[in-house]
C-alpha cells in the first residue's frame, strides 16, 4: 500500500562538489563482502572472486532482465565489482536483503551494455574513489521494491519466491516509511561518477547528500512514498 506522504521531489544536475548538511552514511572501511541470500532457490546469485574482481553471475532470467539477490553489497578500495551481462539482457535488477548499507569505494560495473538498478533500503555510500563502468544506464535507490506493470514487484523488504519473478516492464519504485540515505563522496579521476553519454545516472532515495562528490549526469532524490518509471527510459523519474 502507498503510504500518504507529501511529494517533495528535487533535482540537481551536477558538474562540481556540493556540500549539502544531508543525514549521513558513517564512511567506515570495507570489510563484507558482496554476498548471495539464497532467496532465489535454483536461481541464486553467484559471486566469484577473481584476484581483485568479483564477478556476480547467474540470477534469474525473465525475459530480457536479470534478477539478482543479495545478502550485502560492497565493493572495497581498489577492488571493482562487475555484474556478468549474459547474451539477450537489456536490465539487470539487483536488491539487497540484508540489513546493512552498501559501501562502494572500488569500481562498480556490468560487463556488457545492460542498464544496472540495485535497491538498498538501508542506505548506500559512494567514497572517495568509487567509480561506474557502465555502458548503460545506472539507478541506485534506497527504495523498497520495484513494481511492474503486471501489478507484481521486486522487494527488497518483503522478497518474493523466485516464481513471482515477472518478464513484464517495470514501472515504479516504491520507497518505505524511512528509506536510507545515498552520500556520494567520488571524485575519482577528477570527475566522481558517470556514465556514457545519453544515458542517465539516478540516486533517489530519502536523502541525498553530494559529500564533496561530483557527477556529470542526473542526481535525484525523492522524499515520497512512490514513483513511476516511463517505460521509454526505466531510470527517468517522475512524480505519481
Amino acid at each position: 500500500m502507498a503510504l500518504s506522504v507529501k511529494v517533495a521531489l528535487w533535482a540537481v544536475v551536477a558538474t562540481w562538489g556540493l556540500g549539502l548538511e544531508l543525514a549521513r552514511i558513517p564512511a567506515s572501511a570495507v570489510l563484507a563482502q558482496t554476498v548471495p541470500d539464497g532467496l532465489l532457490g535454483t536461481e541464486n546469485s553467484v559471486v566469484t572472486r577473481q584476484g581483485d574482481r568479483d564477478l556476480v553471475s547467474g540470477g534469474a532470467t525473465r525475459g530480457s532482465r536479470l534478477f539478482h539477490s543479495l545478502l550485502e553489497l560492497n565493493v572495497g578500495e581498489g577492488r571493482s565489482l562487475f555484474f556478468v551481462n549474459p547474451e539477450g539482457i537489456a536490465q539487470i535488477l539487483g536488491r539487497v536483503t540484508g540489513d546493512k548499507p552498501s559501501d562502494i569505494f572500488g569500481t562498480l560495473g556490468v560487463l556488457g551494455d545492460a542498464d544496472l538498478f540495485l535497491l538498498n533500503p538501508n542506505g548506500i555510500l559512494f567514497g572517495p574513489n568509487a567509480q561506474l563502468a557502465i555502458a548503460g544506464s545506472f539507478l541506485a535507490s534506497t527504495g523498497d521494491r520495484f513494481t511492474f506493470a503486471d501489478g507484481t514487484s521486486f522487494s527488497a523488504v518483503n522478497p518474493e519466491p523466485n516464481a513471482l519473478l515477472t518478464i513484464s516492464v517495470p514501472t515504479g519504485l516504491q520507497l518505505g516509511a524511512n528509506p536510507g540515505a545515498i552520500v556520494n563522496r567520488s571524485r575519482a579521476n577528477g570527475v566522481g561518477l558517470a556514465i556514457a553519454p545519453g544515458q542517465t545516472l539516478a540516486l533517489v532515495g530519502g536523502e541525498i547528500s553530494l559529500d564533496g562528490g561530483q557527477s556529470r549526469r542526473i542526481l535525484g532524490g525523492l522524499n515520497s512514498s512512490r514513483f513511476r518509471i516511463k517505460p521509454w527510459n526505466c531510470a527517468q523519474m517522475i512524480k505519481d
